[in-house]
């Protein structure tokens, strides 16, 4: 009689299970390690390449601060320029992100641009007289030189600008005033043994006017002519002055009435 092998026992079998079934465990693990791995691969490739720190480009012109965040992969966005008193027009004065952070490749950065200075157009100033408009300037924040030149009309007219009106100035900007300070002194003619009436066209051709006439029956001197005058030939005196001349002679005779024929 023949007899089978014999059974084995049966903590063996559990033994041979145990290990299969760590095998399995095992395997399925790697696969799943393997697919995380290949999976973060995929989706997120050079994660460190991508990421790039803020450079610093205040202080900088456009140009540098463009060509420096184009360096590490970055795009400039311009914002608003904004005026300041200190900061020369188109240097860089802010920056959005900060420098220092951490932020992906290609991500746009806004930057500020400064103005330069505040510009103001010089004022029309109309008819103001020079003082007049010497304080509407500093009102309006500029500074004011006056320049005084003879000129034929009135005293105190102002006659231009530099820079002219409408002019953009950057602030605090200086405004010179050119003002008349009346027409140049006229030299007093001399009216000797002059009539009245020539004496009197005389002045007129330098601006000046005739003005008081005295009569001296006792003066030396042509009859009808002027003998003195004030003041004295030769004597510098503002245009549109009066000159006061005596005459030789009796005062003029009234004027007589028409002879009746």
């Amino acid at each position: 009689m023949r007899h089978g092998a014999p059974a084995r026992p049966p903590r063996f079998q559990q033994t041979r299970q145990g290990r299969l079934l760590l095998w399995i465990v095992g395997v399925a693990l790697g696969a799943f390690l393997l697919g995380y791995i290949a999976t973060a691969l995929l989706v997120f490739p050079g994660r460190d390449r991508d990421v790039v720190t803020m450079p610093d480009v205040r202080g900088g012109t456009e140009a540098e601060a463009r060509r420096a965040l184009e360096r590490v992969g970055l795009e400039v966005e311009r914002a608003n320029s904004l005026v300041h008193p200190q900061v020369p027009a188109g240097v860089v004065l802010a920056q959005s992100p900060l420098p220092g952070r951490e932020v992906a490749r290609g991500s746009p950065v806004r930057v500020t641009l400064s103005a330069g200075r505040e510009r103001r157009p010089v004022p029309e100033i109309g008819a103001l007289t020079s003082e007049q408009a010497r304080q509407f300037l500093a009102r309006a924040g500029f500074e004011v030189e006056v320049e005084e030149v003879e000129n034929p009309r009135r005293t105190g007219t102002v006659l231009e600008t530099h820079p002219t009106i409408g002019t953009m100035v950057e602030m605090p900007g200086r405004v010179r005033l050119v003002v008349s300070s009346g027409p140049p002194p006229v030299v007093v003619p001399d009216l000797a043994d002059l009539p009245e009436s020539a004496a009197r066209d005389v002045l007129a051709a330098v601006g000046l006017r005739l003005g008081e006439v005295e009569y001296d029956p006792f003066a030396p001197g042509t009859l009808g002519g002027v003998v003195s005058q004030r003041p004295a030939a030769g004597a510098t005196i503002p245009v549109g002055s009066q000159v006061h001349v005596s005459i030789a002679g009796f005062s003029r005779p009234p004027d007589l009435p028409p002879q009746i024929l």
